[in-house]
């Protein structure tokens, strides 16, 4: 063999002088196995001879592609892309476009660069395949659809990876394709498990496991079984985790696949961890160690590190555990640190393709710094822990900017909820007020900010294609989602490939985006915390107003303060369970009109309670204003109707009442209203629908009270107004800025079973998704309607409601409703809110005027004025005054008539 070479690479000069002379290709036999071969130069010299020749092109890309392969199996993974690359020029320049071949070429280039954790290259070559595959109708288009799925699933973004395998299962069946179905449902089980859903998992992978275990031994096989050990140790049937771990391993040494044998060895040593077998658990651990040292596994080491870290914890030798918790960073990250608590440069961790990884090591090291230094009361352990935590923030910024689909997103924002818990906890330890400042607000709605951020910078672009291109498949995504939800399985198999459409669409978008627009396109992905200083500048200038910034753990509720005169405090509050079961006791009295009047001494009871454990702690003398940042079910609390006193009567209109002594609005976060505040928007005039003003129509009955809101609001400010039928959602396009505020006087619905809120008007409904797609920026939006304020709570990010919806498309300012509000006192209060703002008032406190003016007025009709009557509309945003521009009075009339004589008397001069 080693002769033929030589002779070949002497000949090839020769044959290749005789073809310039004599205008001829040479003849060369035996092509497929000089390739095959695979040595290096005997190919290279091959290619160099042949590419010249029109009729042996097919040969030049064939050894391409093998050499690419070939570099490939050695992990000279940029030497394969080059290769390959080369082979996929000449099949797209010298054969039809749809040789099989070229599909390959894309295949490869695309799979190799996955192997670089290039995942942007790697999924725009899998999606140049999987359209050739289309296209031709043949069978690879599920592996690479299939391999397509493997990419989000390697960075963490799994809404978009589940999809893929089911589309892959799908067109599996469609083509007749066992084998790939079985993988497709393999990789479903995969991701299932990390996003939590264990016993479909589990599901899956059995019936995966039943098909590849009739033809022995694969390394397939031995993955579902690593997978179902997986899915058991998280429902902690460890018995069973040993049992499929062991399966893995033996399934793996039987056919030397040193990969997937050591996945199931760190999981079977901590499945004898927690059931207290420490002496198997270090066993297990240290084979995994030695495994990953012979087969140089960086994840397996990894992840063995961690794992002695946890063994050596319990045996109380923390100067070993920190030396294994940072080991695991330090290999995951393939970066060598002798400090142990030193962290790698995030410079470094951005360009890794194992973020999420990373993330949970850096977490487990930052959680265990913190438990150290309170043992120990040593500074070190805990400047090192909130050092660490800062990485973890990092970290996830990196994952957020990597993730596309909106719910992977929502997932991994409640899944690092605990970083971001204990995170505070160690500021409050350290007394570090501005770190902690920080953490609380890159805790919240970081999502809504995002998109506020993202919608801005197009914006300033004024890429008016762009900004419409966007729109588009927002809505469609935001349709296509939710038809795949409420489908059956049959009825997915057609869903699927528009999703997939549909990300593709979006994913070239912002590709687009990226090249067209590029100083633009960072700053997408910008979404710094607002500085305290700027905070105590524009908020809390008056000396009158304390910020509250509440966070509720799943062990304790903390309460940042902060008034800008003194320096801010950080409190805890008390345990999850008191916070959860006083909250409780005060909300249930706003389940229903009647239950405050029905139990008064009880609410009176309940109000103070929370009172004294939410808000007294703050100290808030000398102020008169609140900006509140809720966190979750806090976000359903009517604040002002708390009472800041017990008292021993239950006259409900007399009662000690927060809003007595305060002006409050709400925020998402302080970061959130600094975007907000930015002037005014529009001319003073508003644009108001009553659409159920006359009739109902439908599930929706009428609103006659809504009429003489409409009414009174024409009288005070200009504008147009829209009652009954005329008050169709389609003129919401003709929003623009001769518009300051947005007056919706209907029905609205929280939808919580759906997860959609919507509210009415006379043709259709409006829903917060499709609000996601629209641009109204607006000075103030009045939502006069049914729990506007009210949506799912998504851990992290608030309450997703009608809300967060007009924020996200421009509102400075929103008031909306906490549960089903009282039509009759709804119908006094919005009157004297638009009076007393008129007058020069700001909205909170012309809202709060308002709602005393009612709560103070005699009532002829004996009504008694609970707390359900007032209290129900919640502002949040900026504060700021508006303008309002009058209506133009009688002398309107007089234009046109001015008009009709002019018109008149040129007539008659020119008769």
């Amino acid at each position: 063999m080693k002769f033929l070479r030589v002779l070949l690479c002497l000949a090839f000069p020769v044959l290749g002088m005789q073809a310039l002379l004599f205008g001829q290709c040479p003849k060369i036999y035996n092509i497929e196995k000089i390739a095959s071969d695979g040595n290096v130069q005997v190919c290279l010299n091959l290619i160099e001879q042949i590419k010249n020749c029109s009729e042996l092109q097919d040969s030049v890309a064939y050894v391409f592609h093998r050499l690419g392969v070939k570099a490939y199996r050695s992990r000279e993974y940029k030497r394969a892309i080059e290769y390959s690359k080369k082979g996929m020029v000449v099949r797209q320049a010298f054969f039809n476009p749809f040789v099989e071949d070229l599909g390959r070429s894309y295949h490869n280039i695309g799979v190799f660069y996955r192997e670089l954790g290039e995942f942007k290259e790697a999924e725009r070559y899998l999606q140049l395949a999987i359209s050739f595959y289309r296209a031709t109708g043949n069978s690879r288009e599920v592996r690479d659809i299939i391999e397509l799925g493997k990419i989000f699933k390697s960075t963490g973004d799994y809404d978009r990876a589940l999809p893929l395998f089911e589309l892959a299962i799908d067109k599996a069946i469609e083509y007749k394709d066992t084998t790939r179905f079985e993988k497709a449902r393999l990789d479903f089980g995969d991701v299932a498990i990390e996003k939590e859903l264990f016993q479909k998992a589990i599901d899956s992978l059995i019936l995966a496991e039943a098909y590849f275990k009739q033809f022995g031994p694969s390394s397939d096989l031995a993955a579902c079984y690593n997978n179902i050990s997986i899915g058991y140790y998280y429902l902690k049937n460890y018995k069973d985790c040993i049992l499929f771990g062991n399966l893995a391993i033996n399934c793996a040494r039987s056919i030397q696949d040193t990969t997937e044998m050591g996945k199931p060895i760190n999981n079977i040593g901590l499945a004898h961890l927690r059931s207290g077998r420490l002496k198997e658990a270090l066993e297990y651990f240290l084979l995994g160690l030695d495994l990953g040292l012979k087969t140089n596994n960086k994840s397996l080491l990894a992840q063995s590190n961690n794992n002695l870290a946890e063994y050596y914890l319990t045996k109380n030798n923390f100067e070993k555990a920190l030396e294994y918790f940072h080991g695991a960073i330090c290999k995951e990250a393939n970066w060598e640190l002798k400090d142990v608590f030193q962290n790698p440069p995030m410079e470094h961790i951005s360009s890794l393709p194992s973020k999420a990884d990373i993330l949970g090591y850096l977490f487990d090291k930052a959680n265990f710094l913190m438990d150290i230094s309170e043992r120990q009361a040593e500074s070190k352990y805990l400047n090192a822990a909130l050092e660490t935590f800062q990485h973890c923030d990092k970290v996830t910024d990196l994952l957020r900017s990597d993730h596309t689909e909106q719910s992977s997103k929502i997932f991994w924002r409640e899944k690092v909820l605990p970083i971001y818990e204990k995170a505070i906890h160690a500021c409050y330890l350290a007394g570090d007020m501005e770190k902690a400042f920080e953490f609380l607000e890159k805790s919240r709605a970081v999502l809504l900010l995002d998109a506020m951020v993202q919608a801005e910078v197009l914006n300033d672009i004024g890429d008016e294609a762009l900004k419409a291109e966007e729109k588009r498949i927002i809505n469609a995504l935001y349709k296509t989602r939710e038809s795949l939800n409420k489908a059956t399985e049959e009825e997915k198999s057609s869903i699927l490939p528009k999703l997939k459409k549909l990300n593709d669409e979006r994913d070239q978008l912002t590709k687009t985006i990226e090249e067209k627009y590029p100083g633009y396109f960072e700053l997408m992905y910008e979404t710094s915390v607002v500085p305290l200083e700027t905070l105590k500048q524009n908020q809390l200038h008056d000396g009158k107003t304390a910020l509250m910034h509440y966070f509720l753990g799943s062990e304790k509720s903390w309460l940042f303060v902060y008034n800008g005169i003194e320096d801010p405090v950080l409190m805890e509050l008390g345990s999850k369970h008191e916070t959860d079961s006083l909250v409780g006791d005060y909300l249930s009295f706003f389940s229903n009109d009647y239950a405050i009047a029905n139990n008064p001494k009880g609410y009176i009871t309940a109000a103070n309670k929370l009172y004294e454990y939410l808000v007294a702690p703050a100290g808030l003398e000398g102020m008169e204003k609140l900006i509140i940042i809720p966190d979750g079910l806090l976000g359903f609390l009517p604040f002002e109707a708390l009472l800041t006193k017990p008292v021993d009567h239950t006259n409900l209109e007399t009662l000690p009442y927060l809003i007595r002594d305060f002006e409050v609005r709400l925020s998402f976060s302080a970061t959130i209203l600094e975007q907000q505040t930015s002037g005014q928007v529009g001319a003073g005039k508003i644009m108001a629908f009553a659409p159920f003003s006359e009739s109902g129509s439908g599930e929706f009955a009428a609103l006659p009270y809504t009429a003489k809101e409409i009414s009174f609001l024409q009288k005070i400010i200009s504008g147009n107004f829209y009652k009954s039928q005329k008050a169709q959602k389609s003129l919401l396009s003709q929003w623009s800025d001769r518009y300051s505020i947005l007056h919706l006087s209907t029905h609205a619905e929280a939808n919580m079973a759906a997860g959609q809120p919507l509210i009415a008007f006379a043709d259709t409904v409006l829903t917060l998704q499709e609000l996601y797609a629209m641009n109204l920026p607006s000075d103030l939006i009045v939502l006069s309607a049914c729990e506007t304020n009210l949506g799912e709570v998504k851990s992290g990010e608030g309450i997703f409601s009608l809300s967060r919806g007009f924020t996200y498309a421009g509102a400075n300012s929103i008031i909306a409703s906490l549960w089903k509000v009282n039509a009759a006192s709804t119908g006094q209060i919005f009157p004297g809110f638009y009076a007393n703002l008129k007058e020069g008032n700001t909205k909170a406190e012309a809202l709060r005027m308002a709602k005393l003016e009612y709560l103070n007025a005699p009532d002829g009709g004996g009504h008694i004025k609970t707390p359900y009557d007032w209290a129900g509309f919640a502002m949040m945003g900026n504060n700021e005054t508006i303008k309002l521009k009058p209506p133009m009075g009688w002398w309107k009339y007089l234009i046109p008539i001015v008009i009709l004589v002019g018109a008149f008397l040129i007539w008659r001069k020119n008769k």
